[in-house]
């Protein structure tokens, strides 16, 4: 088994489940005190807000650079992201340290294409409902993708950085993203992916009227199967 490296803190509840997700799945696979090799590197996520908040792209490529490449120090041949926006800087993350990463939109556009789905509600942090990096993917794999109105990602955005990242979402913000759910499916949406790794903490796929594909557990499930690749 290949060493897994993680740049997690991106927010850490989502870099907890990863963490304990793989250790979990390691045991179930193969069985008895079996875990992982795996390193995380925990960026300080204020810091990124404020970076992302400015503009300052340069700022952040050199923050996960960093990362990674501490990461690499220690071994590590398989790097995962435990952010969906932070795919904006894959590709130059890849270029630089030689080390394939998995990436977040991979097991995503497989499970949508297996259970058939035409179209989709993407929800995340503005970064990933407004950027094409993620949804250039999913239209690669023949999927129409549907975001919310401004206000709605306006609301969704804050929500996710002033509540949800700081473990105070609450019923109410749940009850109001079902509903924003529904009033899509209703519009001939088929599934809406949690295109934030912290928005499985708030919803479950039974909560709503169609399916919600949880990109935190399908990432962390290709991340061990790229680990395990002989």
């Amino acid at each position: 088994m290949r060493k897994i490296g993680l740049i997690g803190g991106i927010g850490w509840r989502s870099t907890e489940f990863y963490y304990r997700f793989l250790n979990e799945e390691v045991a179930f696979r193969l069985g008895g005190l079996h875990s992982p090799q795996l390193a995380i590197e925990s960026l300080d996520f204020a810091k990124v807000r404020v970076w992302v908040d400015a503009g300052r792209e340069d700022k952040l490529r050199d923050l996960y650079l960093r990362a990674a490449l501490a990461l690499k120090s220690t071994g590590a041949k398989v790097l995962a992201l435990c952010s969906n926006a932070a795919h904006t800087r894959i590709a130059y993350l890849q270029e630089v340290t030689q080390i394939p990463f998995v990436h977040i939109s991979t097991p995503l556009v497989a499970q949508i294409s297996c259970n058939g789905f035409r179209k989709v509600l993407l929800l995340g942090t503005r970064e990933t409902m407004e950027h094409d990096f993620m949804k250039d993917s999913l239209r690669s794999g023949g999927a129409e993708v549907v975001v919310p109105n401004e206000d709605e990602r306006d609301w969704l955005h804050r929500m996710i950085f002033e509540d949800l990242e700081q473990g105070a979402a609450t019923a109410l913000q749940k009850a109001l993203l079902v509903a924003m759910i529904d009033k899509y499916a209703q519009n001939g949406v088929q599934a809406a992916i949690l295109g934030c790794t912290e928005l499985p903490l708030l919803l479950e796929s039974s909560h709503a009227s169609i399916p919600c594909l949880d990109t935190t557990r399908l990432h962390a499930l290709a991340i061990l199967d790229a680990a395990l690749e002989t």
